[in-house]
């Protein structure tokens, strides 16, 4: 598997206009069917939610997406309510997020959060966003506001996916810079082969609970 990778990211194959066609077809058909067959996880998880913590059950962040549109990107909620207010008040937690996007033990992060984000099943809410077309299940991950003036119009040039290469090549083992070289490979040499096989690598991923941060 990892030869084959390998392999297809070394192959410049540009999407022609029946590989978009293809693509959309299947984001929405694989869509529906997993929204279908999880629908009893959602409810689930939504009760987890409500009872390990007080607040809403979805977190709506603003994100980046093709051609530097703006769009509210759907999570189920892993942090205090007030998550948001402390980032700002701590000077330390802001500083590491800042330089790196992420926060290491982050101590907002409720208990039914660590396990949401441990398997990445608060990210199953993006489904609609790939529903709306903002984006796709394959691609680069949105991109934060803040992040707008260290990325590149290339990697805007396409719709930002729910998985891509780094998700299933280190996740968290992987530095900023790393995630964003991936991330850019992907879109230069992306074709519908790498695109199922990313698919198809992200299942075991999640399984072993890598998480997608």
């Amino acid at each position: 598997m990892e030869i084959a990778l390998r392999l297809l990211t070394y192959i410049s194959t540009s999407y022609s206009k029946v590989d978009l066609l293809l693509k959309n077809m299947f984001d929405i058909i694989f869509s529906i069917s997993v929204f279908i067959l999880f629908f009893p996880v959602f409810l689930v998880i939504a009760i987890m939610i409500k009872i390990g913590s007080p607040g809403p059950v979805f977190y709506n962040s603003l994100r980046i997406g093709k051609s530097g549109s703006v769009f509210v990107m759907y999570k189920f909620r892993t942090m205090q309510k007030d998550a948001d207010m402390i980032l700002q008040e701590n000077k330390e937690l802001k500083q590491e997020y800042a330089t790196k996007f992420k926060i290491t033990n982050d101590y907002r992060i409720t208990g039914v959060g660590k396990f949401l984000r441990r398997f990445s099943l608060d990210e199953l809410p993006q489904i609609l966003n790939i529903l709306r077309g903002e984006m796709s299940w394959v691609g680069p991950r949105p991109i934060l506001l803040e992040e707008k003036d260290r990325v590149s119009d290339l990697r805007m040039s396409v719709l930002p996916g729910l998985t891509g290469l780094w998700q299933i090549c280190g996740k968290n083992d992987c530095e900023y810079s790393r995630k964003s070289e991936l991330d850019r490979q992907y879109v230069l040499k992306r074709n519908i082969l790498l695109d199922l096989l990313i698919i198809i690598k992200t299942i075991p991923a999640i399984i072993k609970g890598n998480g997608f941060y």
